[in-house]
């Protein structure tokens, strides 16, 4: 797998944001993460090109704009390539389905410790 360097987190709640960032922090040579904690405010961004990710991680439960909504959005600009996986709670069968469906690259359910993300995000900034 491609080891990103520049990264795009979206995700409301504050305490995932700043888990999700220190998790990345550990990870040598140090990556750049970007932390949103609005959908619509990103989709903006990288419409204007102000930010032009190499990979993204999105929640699906979010107010406003849903990762749904936002997953739907994204995949659908041109020239826009960059990978989507989805970092949510929800283990639902019928929620994965949806997402994989709306072209997320993957899915991925959101541990509960910090050495669990670590592994986690290895394959991605290790």
């Amino acid at each position: 797998m491609m080891r990103y360097n520049n990264v795009l987190h979206i995700d409301d709640d504050p305490d995932d944001l700043e888990i999700f960032s220190t998790t990345v922090d550990e990870f040598k040579p140090p990556v750049n993460c970007i932390s949103l904690s609005c959908a619509a405010t990103a989709l903006k961004k990288i419409i204007s090109r102000e930010l032009s990710p190499e990979v993204i991680f999105l929640d699906l439960n979010m107010p406003g704009m849903d990762g749904f909504e936002f997953l739907r959005a994204v995949k659908g600009l041109h020239g826009f390539n960059a990978p989507v996986y989805i970092l949510s709670t929800s283990s639902q069968p019928e929620t994965i389905s949806s997402a994989k469906k709306l072209g997320a690259d993957d899915y991925l359910i959101k541990p509960s410790t910090m050495k669990q993300f670590v592994q986690l995000l290895t394959p991605f900034f290790g």
